[in-house]
Parts: structure tokens; C-alpha cells; sequence
């Protein structure tokens, strides 16, 4: 079976799950680069375990 290339790339966690991250940029016919920008968290937590599981709650529709 032939694989399709691509820009994720899936990593083991330390619980044994896996998480998919892109892992390249895209490049314009100018040569310009985009790269992606931070992710900045919507919540500043402590307790982030907790803060996400209200998060989810919260936001269920």
C-alpha cells in the first residue's frame, strides 16, 4: 500500500495517546514563507485538566 505524503506527523504522548501536528509551511511562488502562528490559549489555568473539562461543558451546544 503506497502512503500519501504529508505535513502531519503523529506523536506518542507520554499516556499513550497520539496527538497529529502539522509539521511544515507553505512557501508562495515568491519564495515567501507562511508560517503558522502560536497557538494562544484561551484560558490561563492552573488546573488545566479541570479548566478544560468545564471548558467542554461550557461549550457543548
Amino acid at each position: 500500500m503506497q502512503q500519501n505524503p504529508s505535513a502531519n506527523e503523529e506523536v506518542a504522548l507520554y499516556d499513550g495517546l497520539r496527538m497529529q501536528i502539522t509539521t511544515a509551511f507553505i512557501k508562495d511562488r515568491t519564495n515567501k514563507v507562511y508560517k503558522n502562528v502560536p497557538i494562544v490559549p484561551d484560558i490561563k489555568s492552573k488546573d488545566i485538566k479541570n479548566s478544560g473539562i468545564t471548558w467542554i461543558h461550557d461549550n457543548i451546544k
